[in-house]
């Protein structure tokens, strides 16, 4: 019988060990609170893999939302000519490039599209005498892949050009087919020369037979890269003649061609007129993620290195020339664009994952006080600090099991959620980059999932070290009054906290007053170092007040002793003996109420800062160019705009560039905006942050001067603050700008801080130029005047009108009426800046959803997790002290005076959190939000294409606004209802239970 027993313990303890056996027992009694616990660990792994999940989606969306937004932006062109034609030459070159564009960029591209495109040839008509006279008009060919044409063009006649034909084939756009008279079957003659320089010419007359006419479906198409089969007339007016385009095929016309070089009059000539060949790899976007665009870059950056250097693509007579281009650098464009984004999403990030794992840590030591008078009790029995520690260390670990395993799901389902409701029906396609390979997207985010999970796992089991070697006496020692001094403040990281801060703002200032980097660098620097003494400024300031809290609360308790009632002395007296609870409910509370008010101040100003940026870019709803027109114009011209329904102002006047000396070696560029004062001010955007005096009054000035400016010919301006400070000006002095036809002289007449349209740069500069610019706003009839005086007599120099300024109404009909006139007829205008489409496409741009869907995930799931941990911690505060409370009512205090004491308690605890939350969410978003505010410029539109340099500078001009919305007021008077919620709670807790149950329950 022993030795059975001895052969079974082995076996149980192997089985299931105490540790675990001990861990589920105690799970019967804590599940609420491990259950609770365990949703903000959940909700830690959710946040961290949500974040980049939906950045890349954002991201994707956007990166895909510049690659389909022209063109031109997705291709990338190989372009060769040659002098003679080969087809097997050919072949091989087409083979060559395929190879070298599959194997460096060959998971993103579309079908290549290979293209033979003709110089124009005079079409000739037979003569009687057997010989063929030029006409004068003239055809060129586009040569392609018919199976790839065909779905693109729809055939009005007959059919598309044969690739085996005995004779050149060629299908007309109808447009051509109707003015020149040409149906199917009818046989056009081009003369195409061969020479051999300097000796020899021979033109041959090639019949073209006609055997289709079609109509092209898209002109606007990627297909056609912006080729146009349009008739064109030759020549200035009166015109001679037409230009006409054929559609051929590629093979048809090699092939004729090389046959013809291979005739012996024909083998050491070459054509007049060279042939050009374009070999088009188009980027595929539904392919594309945000994290290939690097490997994109350098694969395009490869490739044209290799096929420059690459002798068989360069051998004359056969393919001359070849180079690789990229007709938009959008692509570097967006690069540069995405670190600028990232940097505050990932610094949001930071707080957000820090308040939800200060829950973590809060809701870990809830835990342990709520079980620490049993862990004090097996102490006291006999259980060892292994097997509990191992016990609660088990839950913990089960815990971040359910967590690795829930949160990575849920933030796969959270982001195609989010996605689908924020995100255009464009946009959409990014999200295939996670649902077509859903396993291999969560095997992606298995090290933001451990990270966030052991940091949960880390907090809670520092929380047991504290509890777990403690017996009944000591708890109880501990419970009646605190000895122990926190962690934090044994290592003085309040003090930690103000040497980072301080170093954080030094290296800031010194970033920002050097000068030695350049604004890429600078911006992406400033962000996170300006962020990171924000927060530990706060940090630093929050545990120098939780130092001092238990010194308060004595000094309180002190001051109440001389009160008549006994509520306030037994209130600060028990916090005064262990105020541990209460700095943590406080800290808890204040953190969230901070980070209640700071997402509130960041998306009223995000938001503000499309506003402004949509306004200032602008400078009034509508903008544009027009064709130069004359100074005498001006009234006609305006007159025209304002009769446009819709429109309420117009102004029009000219943008101009000049340069000027600053006293040293730099050049200085100063953009010049000439209006007319009679009605500028009723037509621009003129806000406080571009100037404290009125538009109205400026104009004023401008137009009492005209007189007196065209006497002395000088012309009086509004300076921006950079030319101000760059040409060291001051009201009244005279300076000089340079043009290409001379230099004028300007007077300053006043200094505004920003002119809208004009993105100041001074003392940047980029990597090609030290170049910086400024700019000033002049009358436009009194600078054409004095600029015509100047130089009109000698040169006939003017300054035209090549600018339209429009203020309208803002209601739907009135705006299409708007948009239709500027886009077609005579009022056209070029590069239109349309303010509403623009607020509405930045509002809707991915990299700015990216940065407010973080923010709106990440607040409302750390506050709610706040909230609820405070009100849970309230609640147990008072279930713990069910006891004491006991005592009291069985000494004959009434439960009215028990309600006051937890009255005095929690507002003091409420009132000081609310008063720190609302001191530390206006200093963090004073110090934090003008860094973390994000400009976008949009997929599309008039600056979708502004340089990197432009962008960066984009970031601050025109200023960014923080605004504190009246949200925050609505948000402070919710948190004071909850905080009375909660104290109602408390108070029911210790009201309802008799006193006897209370005292049986607590025995040990």
């Amino acid at each position: 019988m022993a030795d059975s027993a001895k052969g079974r313990q082995p076996r149980g303890k192997t089985v299931v060990p105490p540790t675990v056996t001990l861990a589920l027992w105690r799970l019967r009694r804590t599940w609420r609170l491990l259950v609770i616990t365990g949703v903000g660990m959940v909700a830690a792994v959710m946040l961290v893999c949500a974040v980049p999940l939906y950045s890349q989606v954002s991201m994707t969306a956007g990166l895909g939302g510049i690659l389909n937004a022209a063109p031109q932006n997705a291709d990338i062109i190989v372009y060769s000519v040659g002098e003679q034609i080969s087809a097997s030459f050919l072949n091989k070159v087409n083979g060559e490039l395929n190879q070298q564009f599959q194997q460096t960029l060959g998971p993103y591209l579309l079908p290549p599209q290979f293209s033979v495109q003709t110089q124009v040839y005079f079409l000739a008509q037979p003569a009687s005498t057997g010989k063929y006279l030029d006409t004068t008009d003239q055809m060129q060919f586009y040569g392609g892949s018919m199976p790839q044409v065909a779905p693109h063009i729809t055939l009005v006649q007959g059919r598309l050009p044969r690739d085996n034909a005995q004779e050149l084939e060629v299908a007309l756009p109808i447009q051509a087919a109707s003015v020149m008279k040409a149906t199917v079957g009818s046989v056009l003659h081009i003369d195409v020369a061969f020479v051999q320089i300097p000796t020899k010419r021979v033109v041959k007359y090639l019949p073209v037979r006609v055997v289709g006419v079609f109509d092209v479906k898209d002109a606007a198409e990627p297909f056609w890269h912006q080729f146009s089969f349009d008739v064109m007339p030759r020549g200035a007016p009166p015109h001679q003649g037409n230009i006409y385009t054929g559609l051929i095929s590629n093979a048809n016309f090699i092939s004729l061609f090389s046959n013809i070089f291979a005739q012996p009059r024909f083998l050491a000539l070459t054509l007049e007129e060279t042939v050009s060949y374009y070999w088009y790899y188009r980027l595929d976007s539904d392919r594309i993620g945000i994290n290939d665009l690097n490997t994109i870059l350098s694969g395009v950056n490869d490739v044209q290195v290799n096929v420059s250097n690459n002798f068989d693509l360069n051998q004359a007579p056969y393919v001359e020339q070849t180079k690789t281009i990229q007709p938009s650098d959008i692509l570097e464009q967006f690069a540069a664009r995405v670190p600028v984004a990232r940097v505050p999403v990932m610094s949001l990030l930071f707080l957000v994952l820090a308040l939800v794992l200060f829950f973590v840590s809060m809701m870990a030591d809830l835990l342990v006080d709520r079980q620490a008078e049993t862990i004090a009790v097996l102490r006291s029995r006999g259980a060892s600090r292994g097997q509990i520690f191992g016990s609660l260390a088990t839950q913990s670990l089960g815990l971040a099991i359910v967590a690795l395993i829930l949160g990575p799901l849920l933030a796969l389902l959270l982001v195609q959620l989010v996605a689908r409701r924020t995100f255009s029906t464009a946009d959409l396609s990014a999200l295939s980059l996670l649902t077509n390979n859903p396993w291999q997207t969560l095997w992606d985010l298995r090290w933001y999932a451990l990270a966030s999970a052991g940091v949960g796992v880390l907090a809670m089991i520092v929380s047991l070290f504290r509890t777990v070697s403690r017996d009944v006496l000591s708890m109880r020692r501990e419970t009646a009054r605190t000895s122990s001094l926190p962690l934090w403040q044994r290592l003085n990281l309040d003090i930690v906290a103000a040497i980072i801060m301080l170093v954080g703002y030094g290296v800031s200032l010194y970033v920002t007053g050097s000068g030695v980097l350049d604004p890429q660098l600078q911006l992406l620097l400033l962000t996170p170092l300006t962020l990171v003494g924000a927060v530990f400024l706060l940090l630093a300031c929050l545990l120098l007040f939780l130092r001092l809290f238990p010194l308060l609360l004595q000094w309180g308790s002190w001051l109440a002793t001389h009160n008549k009632s006994a509520s306030p002395v037994l209130a600060l007296a028990q916090m005064a003996r262990a105020p541990r609870q209460s700095l943590r409910m406080t800290l808890l509370l204040a953190l969230a109420t901070a980070f209640a008010i700071f997402t509130l101040v960041f998306t009223a100003s995000q938001q503000q800062r499309i506003v402004d940026v949509s306004g200032y870019q602008g400078g009034a709803d509508f903008s544009g160019s027009i064709s130069d027109q004359p100074l005498s114009l001006l009234q006609q011209i305006t007159a025209s705009y304002r009769r446009i329904p819709g429109v309420l102002s117009a102004t029009a006047g000219c943008s101009d560039t000049a340069t000027a000396g600053n006293g040293s070696a730099l050049a200085f560029t100063v953009e010049i905006r000439g209006v007319d004062a009679n009605n500028f001010a009723q037509t621009a955007i003129w806000t406080p942050q571009d100037s404290t005096q009125s538009l109205s009054s400026l104009m004023a000035r401008l137009i009492r001067q005209r007189d007196t400016a065209l006497r002395q010919n000088v012309v009086p301006a509004i300076v921006d603050a950079t030319t101000w400070s760059q040409l060291n000006l001051y009201p009244g002095a005279p300076f000089t700008l340079s043009f290409s036809d001379g230099t004028v002289n300007f007077v300053a007449l006043a200094e505004v801080q920003h002119i809208p349209t004009i993105s100041d740069n001074a003392g940047y500069g980029n990597a090609n130029s030290t170049v910086s610019s400024g700019g000033i706003l002049v009358d436009y009839q009194t600078y054409a005047s004095v600029y015509q005086n100047l130089f009109f007599a000698s040169s006939g120099a003017t300054v035209p009108i090549n600018s339209i300024w429009l203020r309208t109404k803002s209601d739907a009909k009135s705006l299409a009426s708007v948009r239709h006139a500027l886009s077609a007829g005579s009022l056209q205008l070029s590069s239109v800046y349309d303010r509403r489409a623009t607020s509405e496409t930045l509002h809707n741009d991915p990299l700015y959803l990216d940065l407010i869907v973080l923010l709106a995930l990440g607040a409302s799931t750390a506050l709610l997790l706040a909230l609820v941990g405070n009100l849970i911690a309230s609640w147990l505060s008072a279930h713990n002290r069910l006891t004491g409370f006991a005592v009291l009512r069985a000494l004959g205090t009434p439960p009215r005076q028990i309600a006051s004491v937890l009255t005095w308690e929690q507002g003091i605890i409420y009132t000081t959190a609310i008063a720190l939350g609302v001191i530390f969410g206006f200093l963090l978003s004073a110090l934090a939000v003008p860094v973390l505010v994000f400009t976008s410029v949009g997929s599309n539109g008039a600056n979708s294409d502004i340089s990197s340099g432009a962008f960066y500078i984009a970031q601050s001009v025109p200023p960014i606004q923080v605004i504190v919305p009246l949200s925050v007021g609505i948000a402070l008077v919710a948190l004071i209802v909850i905080c009375v919620i909660a104290l109602g709670m408390m108070i029911r807790v210790v009201s309802r239970p008799s006193i006897g149950q209370t005292l049986r329950l607590n025995e040990d």
